[in-house]
């Protein structure tokens, strides 16, 4: 039978474009959300798989065809999915679209010192005009053209990501300041200056105008707001935009529930000054400030983008046209009590209560799920920030009988005043079935410790020591409901926890095969082979199955867990010591590969039997088996398959990672190594592929197989 392999899921989400003909073979580079890309027989995700090709690795394309390009790799022609490759003559023409998780800046000249012209919005495309030496020609209307590198742009889409991180807001300068770039070009901005305001950090904000575009201090910009104009811009009328929205900020940031806020709404305008089929919804505190900004898809209500503008400071004029206003003090700022977490409020009947985060209800992200796809849900929660200072200018109190908008009424929240100062952000995967890996990122005001717990049914299941991995997964073995918590503390005493809840749906598949195994997520805990347990005793099995999923063996009886049962390979087994010629020699026969009996020595013979693809079996000592799988152009190092990287020691063993550029870098922790996870549940990290120089790899024993 075919074996199914599920597509793992990640934070950092790749977007690439899709590709159509091309008449002259060019190099292009593999570019997948995880692990290695398919070459299959024929262009159908059904055909059967003849290579795989390591993420990043370089590959010839012979043709392209819309979803598929023919490719030629290691000697074999196939067919690959060109949504994952990077290939630049495929850029003209094309419409891109911004990074979701950065601003992509648009150059007045083919190069980085040039002056910047504008960022691209998340959700306006602009067309590539042409290509020339490596630089996309954008076509900015009105008969403008900018820059960017081409080698950023093949990580866009050709239609709009449905999340993004940033979006256009008016703005203007209270005060004289100066645009910078990276900074080497200051642009004067006067006070009373208007200015499109993009990417805005605490300190920072990005912004454009007619005279270009740069960073300034997010103190010298004030946010003006829009005014509600009545449009309906989809297939909701505001009104549920704006309940869309609350909905999103009560259970994304702390303490929304208990402020009394006035909703402001419009069609969102980006950066072309033209109506998008968004809604814009902006939120003002009873002090006139404006303190959130949400995009809500105008056609489904689905929150693009939620952000807090806690550093924007300055009171900004009420959205409507007001009376005179009445000056009135500031408030006085509550003092900053010690870090520590309040007493949770008392549950209340009220049915205005807001129930805690859930994974439901967080802005999803999608990418293809075709052969390297993947699901990305992402929870922005920010914590309160410390009391700000008083200022001597009057507050402007907003004429709520004269704004058009609805008044929304605090309802109480059990986490407010967990933490005085900072921001958490936590990224986590959705939609899990029996097998997935969950990823947890985690960024914070600090980098001192953080803390993982999992629950199930009230029980906790496993809990992490607090320490300095921020990004962590966690592989369930059950299907049902979880509980996810995470702590965050720094050194000062200061403490936020995080909680969400997701779900693991049983598997409908008899067998998993994955191009990569991992020894120690905490899967193969429980799971035996003979009288040894597979998180301990199995990467001789793992390493076994590697090999045979390049050997083209398709079984499900090839499986670890499957092989780990059979009396065959358990008698391969002693005192917990595997017998790797022995179990080799037995698949071999049972499978139908090749295994001479007699090690392969010495690099050069090594080096000239991986150029004919032949794959090792290779013992690095004390029963850490890893699969070599190929060898580099020039012949001096050797990748590696590896399900239990914790097993290195980096000072006893040089490990590489091979650039962009084809060059080779040593790494100096396993964080180092490219699409690496560490497991919380085992302290441990995840299967991981690299490369060791050949002179040092060929000083082991090293078991051939190849197909016969």
């Amino acid at each position: 039978m075919k074996l199914r392999k599920p597509l793992l899921i990640l934070t950092a989400l790749v977007l690439c474009l899709a590709l159509t003909g091309t008449a002259a073979a060019e190099s292009a580079l593999v570019v997948t959300p995880k692990g290695p890309l398919n070459l299959r027989r024929s262009p159908t995700t059904q055909s059967d798989r003849i290579a795989s090709i390591p993420n990043h690795e370089i590959i010839e394309i012979l043709d392209v065809d819309g979803e598929w390009a023919k490719a030629e790799y290691n000697g074999k022609t196939g067919f690959v999915k060109t949504e994952f490759l990077r290939i630049q003559s495929q850029l003209e023409g094309k419409t891109v679209f911004a990074d979701e998780y950065a601003p992509l800046m648009v150059y007045n000249a083919p190069d980085v010192e040039s002056a910047v012209l504008q960022p691209v919005d998340g959700l306006e495309g602009m067309t590539v005009d042409r290509v020339e030496d490596d630089w996309a020609v954008l076509d900015l209307g009105d008969g403008r053209f900018g820059y960017v590198d081409a080698y950023h742009l093949t990580y866009q889409v050709d239609t709009p990501p449905q999340t993004v991180t940033w979006m256009a807001e008016a703005g203007e300068a209270i005060r004289d300041c100066s645009m910078r770039t990276d900074g080497r070009l200051q642009i004067p901005v006067a006070a009373g200056d208007p200015v499109t305001v993009t990417a805005i950090s605490n300190e920072e904000c990005l912004v454009f105008n007619e005279n270009g575009c740069g960073y300034v201090p997010t103190s010298a910009i004030t946010l003006l707001g829009f005014e509600d104009d009545g449009q309906t811009a989809g297939k909701i009328d505001p009104a549920k935009a704006r309940d869309a929205a609350m909905k999103v900020l009560t259970q994304s940031f702390k303490g929304v529930a208990n402020e009394r806020l006035t909703a402001v709404t419009a069609v969102y305008t980006g950066l072309k000054g033209q109506p998008l089929p968004y809604y814009h919804c902006g939120y003002y505190n009873a002090n006139g400030v404006y303190v959130y900004g949400v995009l809500v898809n105008a056609a489904n209500g689905q929150v693009v983008c939620a952000s807090r503008y806690t550093a924007f400071s300055e009171p900004v004029p009420t959205p409507a046209p007001t009376p005179e206003p009445t000056p009135t003090p500031a408030p006085t700022p509550e003092p900053t009590a010690e870090p520590t977490a309040a007493p949770t409020a008392e549950p209340t009947a009220e049915p205005t209560q807001e129930p805690a985060p859930q994974i439901t209800e967080a802005p999803a992200t999608t990418a293809p799920a075709a052969d390297g796809g993947s699901v990305v849900a992402l929870l922005p929660i920010t914590t309160p920030e410390a009391a700000q200072e008083p200022t001597a200018e009057p507050a402007q109190e907003p004429a709520a009988t004269e704004v058009p908008a609805e008044v929304l009424e605090p309802t109480p929240d059990p986490y407010r005043g967990v933490l005085a100062q900072g921001e958490v952000e936590m990224a986590f995967t959705d939609a899990l079935e029996l097998g997935d890996v969950m990823e947890v990122k985690v960024t914070a005001w600090t980098t001192y410790q953080c803390r993982f717990t999992v629950s199930k049914d009230g029980k906790e299941l496993v809990t992490s020591m607090p320490g300095s991995h921020f990004a962590a997964a966690y592989r369930p073995r059950e299907t049902g409901k979880y509980t996810l918590s995470v702590t965050v503390n720094d050194q000062n005493g200061l403490s936020v926890p995080l909680e969400v809840e997701f779900t693991v749906e049983d598997a409908d598949t008899e067998g998993i095969l994955y191009e990569l195994y991992s020894q120690k997520d905490g899967w193969w805990m429980d799971k035996t082979f003979g009288a040894a347990a597979m998180q301990q005793a199995g990467s001789a099995l793992f390493t076994l199955t590697h090999a045979m999923t390049r050997l083209d063996v398709d079984t499900v009886d090839m499986l670890p867990e499957s092989m780990a049962q059979v009396k065959t390979y358990t008698d391969c087994l002693k005192d917990q010591s595997v017998d790797n010629a022995k179990l080799i020699q037995a698949a071999a026969k049972e499978f139908g590969f090749s295994a001479p009996k007699d090690p392969v020595t010495g690099a050069d013979k090594v080096r000239e039997q991986l150029k004919k693809g032949v794959l090792f079996s290779m013992d690095l000592g004390k029963q850490h088996f890893v699969l070599v799988s190929g060898v580099s152009e020039d012949g001096a190092y050797v990748q590696i398959v590896d399900p239990d990287p914790s097993a290195l020691n980096l000072e006893e063993t040089a490990v590489y990672t091979q650039r962009f550029d084809g060059s080779f870098t040593a790494v100096e922790t396993l964080d180092q190594l490219p699409d690496v996870r560490w497991y919380f549940e085992t302290a441990s990290y995840g299967g991981a592929e690299y490369w060791l120089s050949l002179d040092y790899a060929a000083g082991f024993s090293l078991l051939p197989m190849q197909k016969k």
